[in-house]
């Protein structure tokens, strides 16, 4: 079983409040909250589709056992701050342009804990996918709401990323 959790999120949102109200062409103030809120969600559900960090992150991941390399999800990393097996420090390999693969020195390896910070991706095409999101969320923002309801990434965005999608199992 893996678990990875997000220690502090490091980095600022990519599109900033005032880029997302002049895509959407709202010229009041009373919605802020509600737009800043959708641009937080476009990146996280982005992110969650190309299992990569937008915004950079510090994390751990766990891994109950190890037996050749390691991907670390959420690439590229910055840093890697700890790794451990059985609660003692592991020596290890990075491999990889984006640092995303390690191999342990001793293996089998079980119970590992790697902390490390990912250093967020961001290109014009997660930024325009995010406002195409954003517009969607705003466009739908209630139940009650003419059209569809957004249940997953809208076609326009998922096409704008799926070339940064990476898998991780």
């Amino acid at each position: 079983m893996t678990q990875n959790y997000i220690n502090h999120v490091l980095g600022a949102e990519p599109v900033e409040l005032a880029e997302a109200k002049n895509y959407l062409r709202v010229d009041t103030d009373a919605d802020n909250y509600l737009i800043t809120n959708m641009i937080e969600q476009a990146r996280i559900t982005i992110e969650n589709y190309i299992c990569r960090d937008i915004v950079a992150k510090d994390r751990t991941f766990f891994l109950d056992e190890a037996i050749s390399y390691i991907n670390i999800p959420f690439a590229p990393v910055r840093t890697i701050q700890t790794i451990t097996a059985e609660g003692s420090t592991a020596s290890y390999t990075e491999i990889g342009i984006f640092k995303e693969v390690i191999e342990l020195d001793e293996l089998p390896a079980k119970k590992i804990k790697i902390t490390y910070q990912t250093q967020g991706f961001v290109d014009a095409s997660i930024k325009q996918a995010i406002l195409q999101m954003v517009s969607t969320l705003y466009d739908n923002r209630a139940d009650f709401a003419t059209g569809t309801i957004v249940q997953e990434l809208p076609t326009s965005a998922r096409s704008l990323v799926s070339i940064h999608k990476v898998p991780y199992i």
